[in-house]
């Protein structure tokens, strides 16, 4: 896991889950939460991680 910008890389253990989906237009927007496995830490300065997911549902 990295913050945004980090140049270093840990791996680690979690899990994600949804926590909203947002239609768009041709975009939908998927906002997910990640819970650390036991035992993992976050790395020094981040308190809230997530994951954004943007897909684009465009038919061809």
């Amino acid at each position: 896991m990295r913050k945004y910008g980090e140049e270093r890389y840990d791996a680690q253990s979690f899990t994600l889950s949804c926590r909203s989906v947002e239609r768009r237009g041709q975009w939908v927007d998927v906002h997910l939460n990640i819970k650390l496995d036991d035992g993992e830490t976050l790395p020094e300065g981040l308190t809230d991680p997530s994951v954004l997911v943007i897909l684009n549902f465009e038919s061809a």
